[in-house]
């Protein structure tokens, strides 16, 4: 799912990271 979201974006990747994070 973040994938398709996000692709290989460096920036994205650290939104999910960051995103995952928040939610636990």
């Amino acid at each position: 799912m973040w994938g398709l979201i996000l692709g290989n974006n460096p920036i994205g990747y650290m939104i999910q990271l960051f995103f995952i994070i928040c939610v636990g």
